[in-house]
């Protein structure tokens, strides 16, 4: 009696421990699905039906990490989330209106893109083996592809996004004159004050600290001393001629509006906040129409583009078919992951 009294009370004690076993896995399970699962898959943005979430946005990243990474070159996290979601939305309303321009993308296209990429370059009077060269090309394209957390279909439709904005820039460029009313212009660009400081350079260098110079020496010293290397100005600040529309925020310092004097030739001009920095800006010449540089019909036709996109996306803003959830949830949550999967820091050089 007693024995078979004993059967049910083992029966209940091992469904009930099986019951706690069972209630702990799934509060493990569902911690492990809270913390490392659903934050991937929350929304980021939204184009048309095409989602974004919060895992595209660090396999992105990923890939511009490991890009950098290759170059030897720092990764900044600072503004890069922000910058990278936008571009990733930007590159799915130019899909959806592209065949509107005539733009299209082929496969073909997207193997020669990868080829422009990764494939070795053999020095000029180098034989190279048969089959060495592909077998080297396959090998580095795989390796990024390791590095950067991606596979092969998801980094070909990165290649074509890639495609697909130049190809509309050149169509929405074809537009853009070949002369027009130029200054010719120079500037030192700094940090405004209280910005974070820039990669290579010693210090912060205020505005009001540049126009100091300025009164006892040259602005092309000043320029080589403390402005912030840039791809349109040379060390000493010469940007050369620019037409209007090249730098639409720099337009009435330059060209002067209906409310606003151009500035005097060969005379600084007050700081002028962009969002990459302060401006000094000099005039030693115009207004005068010439033919447009090419560095400046490619600036015209990334601004054409830049006011294209941003036309769209008050478009679809308004119709609801572009949507955009960044916040400081999403930052904090990406950066976390991106923190995890960087290298060491790169190291400064030593002062000399």
């Amino acid at each position: 009696m007693e024995r078979a009294a004993g059967k049910p009370r083992r029966r209940l004690a091992i469904g009930i421990g099986v019951f706690f076993i069972l209630a702990i896995a799934a509060v493990v399970g569902y911690g492990y699905y809270d913390r490392f699962v659903a934050p991937t898959k929350v929304l980021a943005a939204r184009v048309g039906n095409t989602r974004y979430t919060q895992g595209d946005l660090v396999d992105r990243m990923r890939v511009l990490q490991a890009d950098a990474r290759a170059e030897g070159q720092p990764f900044d996290l600072g503004r890069t989330p922000f910058e990278v979601l936008d571009k990733m939305s930007e590159a799915e309303v130019i899909r959806r209106f592209a065949s509107e321009y005539g733009v299209q993308v082929t496969d073909e296209d997207i193997e020669f893109g990868l080829l422009l990429r990764f494939y070795p370059r053999v020095p000029e009077g180098q034989e190279s083996v048969s089959g060495q060269i592909e077998q080297e090309y396959k090998d580095t394209y795989q390796r990024f592809l390791n590095e950067s957390h991606i596979d092969d279909e998801a980094y070909r439709g990165i290649v074509e996004e890639t495609i697909y904005r130049s190809r509309l820039r050149a169509a929405l460029g074809e537009l853009v004159p070949a002369t027009s009313e130029q200054m010719e212009v120079h500037w030192i660009r700094v940090q405004p004050q209280g910005g974070l400081p820039i990669l290579g350079q010693p210090r912060n260098v205020s505005p009001e600290e540049v126009l100091r110079k300025l009164e006892t020496a040259d602005f092309d010293e000043v320029a080589m001393e403390v402005s912030i290397p840039g791809p349109y100005a040379d060390r000493e600040g010469y940007v050369g001629w620019v037409p209007r529309g090249a730098f639409p925020r720099l337009d009435a310092v330059l060209f002067g509006d209906e409310s606003t004097d151009p500035i005097p030739l060969n005379r600084p001009s007050g700081p002028v906040l962009l969002d990459d920095g302060a401006y000094i800006l000099k005039v030693t010449g115009g207004p005068e129409v010439r033919e447009v540089s090419q560095v400046m019909i490619d600036r015209l036709k990334e601004q054409a583009l830049d006011q294209w996109l941003g036309q769209k996306k008050i478009e679809g803003s308004e119709e609801g078919w572009l949507e955009v959830k960044f916040d400081s949830k999403i930052y904090d949550w990406v950066i976390g992951q991106m923190r995890q999967s960087a290298g060491p820091p790169t190291p400064e050089p030593a002062a000399q």
